[in-house]
């Protein structure tokens, strides 16, 4: 038997319990990444590691283990992802084990593989004929109880095409040794003495043992059909040595392969473990170490199956300590229900106050039908007396002036990991930082891993001290206007030091802010405790702004946008004045201006806003019919005469439509009677003009201009 724990936790089984854990694990990460949902085969395995990795699960002991056949006849698969019924296991063939793989109907497949290979004699018996291809993975074993079992499922590409015929392929689990005439043939149809063959298990007969995977074909498996999972049972002699043989082989010829399907770990004889979990063991070796008041202990007993049936097995408790005074009562017996594989039963440590050393216990079970030769299933522990916990504390201590001070708490004893908490504290630390300003006095409470608790207190003492409050008045003033603030502070201790955002340090500070701001101010006392003062400024600034219109050649309207403003004066630039909100001003003459608005607020805030606006004389338009332009600098240049407009769009084109002057022009000094750099012929031309006046609608106007030779 072997024993393993960790942290608390125990572990108990015969030895042979965790066989095929490892290859169990690299079987699911070898076929993890599989892509097509189907059959997966692996013939690396040897025979050993078939039988003893793969096939053996709990309460059976093998040795002697061979194989009879072509290599290529066994292998590990893995049908997770297949209508199998067996998530993975062993797979003997008749032919090649990598052609059991879907889909069905491949014709190879089909076909088999012929490996002419010889028979086997017992299973030529069986089939009453020449057997051929014959695969055998055969082994000794040792069953714990009087029972050995395992799964499997039967698959033949022979279904249905020779049910009833004479080449019925034949497999056979046979198994021989003590109490056994000759040999066992445990391949049967459930709750029957008859062996399972093509003939007897099929679409006709025992159907509901019988899975077609013909019509439609499988996807997963190839062969034509296959039996669900059955289970062979063999009543032995406990703890005494057999032999089985798994056999298979084709009859009549190596064609039209069959294949056994042997579930993984399935091979066990019926056996009980024990798994014990404890909320605290004193031990970090493994062994289980229990403490007087602190250990709750489980014990889990989990049976092998077959469970069909209810089992009762006793518990036989020896050792120094005592069932009922050291620990709760542990009952004389554990009951399994039938088709329950897991039982559990809990118990405390009694805390009894007595010096009383270690004392140990063996909870020991009954045997089913025990070997002679191996020890029983039972699981030990101690106990241990309580183990005080003593707890230190930094020590008191007085202060004249507040100040920051650590407190530190150490544990000794009792059972480690401690956790800690600390009154009117969310720290969990060993250590807590404080910085009380009077009298105050710090619980420290240690727990450690069982629970217990100890606490311990240190007091800080400070002398009569008013913890130090600074204020600030605040200030509201216009945009542009200084602001001064003072501190006013309560409490500390003197003399004060007082320290502002520029340095500056007396009571008031002065300062012209341009936007609305929090002021910050630190006083520094005696005991060098610093506090900070906060003084907010609010900025009054006028929101306010103008826009102006044309609405005459020289007559304006001017419209404000404020925000709380009572009081308007406006200056229009020409010595007038208007204190209206949104006045009209006529200009009496052509010209720029600039107007200048000063609002006052309900605060009496003020703000003045200038801008410029232009007004015009009336509209007065004369266009020329003909000008001279040779250069003698009389009439060289034509355009639109005249006054009151804000520029004017000109095209002027040939007598033959071809354009020769466009643009905008705010003068009359528009054409000079050339195109593109050249004199134009005298002659006619045509103009288009466009006039466009400050207010109203623009001028058009179409007509013939004269160029004049001027000789």
């Amino acid at each position: 038997m072997e024993f393993k724990a960790a942290n608390g936790l125990g572990y108990l089984c015969i030895s042979f319990c965790m066989r095929g854990l490892i290859p169990y694990i690299f079987g699911l990460l070898l076929f993890a990444g599989a892509a097509n949902a189907q059959l997966v085969i692996d013939q690396s395995y040897t025979p050993q590691q078939l039988v003893q990795d793969v096939l053996v699960g709990q309460g059976v002991e093998v040795s002697n283990i061979q194989f009879t056949g072509n290599a290529a006849a066994k292998g590990y698969f893995n049908g997770s992802n297949s209508n199998l019924g067996l998530s993975e296991g062993v797979i003997i063939s008749t032919g090649k084990v990598t052609d059991a793989p879907g889909p069905n109907g491949t014709p190879l497949s089909d076909d088999g593989t012929d490996f002419s290979g010889p028979g086997n004699a017992a299973l030529s018996a069986i089939a009453g004929g020449l057997t051929n291809d014959a695969a055998v993975l055969e082994f000794d074993f040792i069953p714990i109880s009087d029972t050995v079992q395992f799964k499997y499922v039967f698959a033949s590409n022979e279904y249905m095409f020779y049910v009833g015929a004479d080449f019925n392929d034949v497999f056979a689990f046979l198994i021989t040794g003590p109490g056994i005439v000759g040999q066992d043939n445990v391949a049967l149809i459930p709750g029957t003495a008859t062996p399972v063959t093509i003939d007897n298990v099929n679409a006709n007969v025992n159907s509901q043992y019988y899975v077609d995977n013909e019509n439609p074909p499988g996807s997963t498996v190839e062969y034509n059909g296959f039996t669900s999972v059955l289970t062979s049972l063999a009543v032995l002699q406990p703890c005494e040595t057999y032999h089985i043989r798994l056999a298979i082989a084709d009859a009549g010829d190596g064609l039209f392969d069959s294949a056994v399907f042997l579930e993984a770990r399935s091979f066990t004889s019926p056996s009980i473990s024990i798994n014990a979990e404890t909320s605290y063991s004193a031990s970090t070796s493994g062994n289980l170490e229990l403490v007087e008041g602190c250990s709750q202990t489980t014990l889990t007993f989990e049976r092998s199956e077959p469970y069909d049936n209810p089992l009762s097995v006793g518990l036989n408790i020896s050792g120094t300590a005592t069932n009922g005074d050291d620990i709760t009562n542990i009952p004389p017996f554990i009951t399994f229900n039938a088709g329950q594989s897991v039982t559990t039963i809990s118990f405390s440590v009694i805390e009894d106050g007595l010096i009383e050393g270690v004392e140990e216990m063996t909870i020991t079970l009954d045997q089913l039908n025990p070997c002679a030769t191996g020890p029983a299933t039972s699981v030990t522990f101690s106990i241990e007396d309580v183990v005080p916990m003593a707890i230190q504390i930094t020590p008191d201590v007085n202060l004249t002036c507040p100040e920051e001070r650590t407190i530190d708490v150490a544990a000794t004893g009792g059972y480690p990991p401690y956790t800690y908490s600390w009154t009117g504290s969310s720290d969990t630390d060993e250590s807590i930082t404080v910085f009380p300003f009077s009298t105050a006095t710090y619980t420290a409470a240690v727990t450690d891993a069982c629970g217990f608790t100890q606490t311990a207190s240190s007091t800080v003492e400070v002398l009569t001290y008013q913890v130090m409050q600074v204020s600030i008045t605040d200030a509201t003033v216009c945009l542009g206007d200084a602001a001064t603030l003072e501190a006013t502070v309560v409490g500390g201790r003197v003399p004060l030091i007082y320290q502002w955002p520029d340095g500056s340090t007396g009571t008031t500070y002065t300062l012209t802010p341009s936007q609305n701001a929090e002021i910050e101010v630190q006083v520094t006392d005696d005991c060098n405790i610093t506090e900070t003062g906060v003084g907010d400024i609010t900025v009054d600034q006028v929101e306010a702004s103008f826009v102006h219109q044309l609405i005459g050649h020289a007559t304006v309207q001017f419209t404000s946008n404020t925000v709380d403003v009572h009081n308007f004066t406006w200056e229009f630039g020409d010595d007038s004045i208007s204190t209206a909100e949104n006045p009209i001003h006529e200009y009496a003459e052509a010209g720029d201006y600039q107007v200048t608005l000063t609002v006052v607020n309900q605060s009496g805030c003020d703000t003045t806003l200038i801008d410029s606006v232009t007004v015009y004389d009336p509209l007065h338009v004369y266009i020329p019919n003909a000008f001279t332009p040779n250069g003698d600098s009389l009439n060289d240049w034509w355009g639109v005469v005249g006054e009151g407009y804000l520029y004017y769009d000109l095209e002027i084109y040939d007598r033959w439509g071809q354009l020769i002057l466009e643009g905008r022009f705010d003068d009359p000094n528009a054409w000079d009677g050339t195109f593109k750099g050249k004199k134009l012929p005298a002659g006619q031309y045509i103009y288009k003009v466009w006039v466009e006046p400050p207010i109203g609608i623009e001028v058009k106007e179409t007509d013939v201009v004269r160029v004049l030779s001027g000789e």
